[in-house]
């Protein structure tokens, strides 16, 4: 149960029964399945409340400046560990390679743009989470 109302398996609440063991496991969680978990088995029940953080930007990336043939670095932090993330230039996701580099320490996330030119100047956005 959730909430005092019956949670029934789907997509995002997947509900296991293994032997003595119940297990319910939810995929995707977001900030509105936070509230009060209750299994009920025959006349026995037991309850658990979910606490969920909202994930946030903690450090916006900033506009820069660099000279041409220079590494710019694009930072941004976020509010919790292991994020997926995406660097889009222009709108168009940015893939790893010579040029551009993809870093990730902690809740740090890093674009570098190696040997910078002119066609580099361009509108950089990062984009957290499964926003995307």
């Amino acid at each position: 149960m959730f909430n005092n109302k019956e949670l029934k398996p789907s997509e995002n609440f997947k509900i296991l029964s293994e032997r003595k063991a119940h297990k319910l496991t939810i995929q995707n969680v977001k900030t509105d399945n936070h509230g009060e978990y209750t299994a009920v088995v025959g006349n026995l029940q037991c309850s658990a409340s979910l606490y969920v953080e909202a994930l946030r930007v903690t450090k916006p990336i900033k506009n820069i400046e660099v000279p041409e043939t220079h590494v710019a670095t694009f930072e941004c932090e976020v509010s919790h560990f292991n994020v997926p993330s995406t660097w889009l230039k222009n709108g168009v996701e940015i893939e790893m390679s010579e040029k551009f580099r993809i870093v990730v320490q902690g809740k740090l996330h890093q674009l570098k743009i190696m040997n910078t030119s002119r066609e580099d100047s361009a509108e950089y956005t990062f984009v957290c989470g499964n926003d995307r």
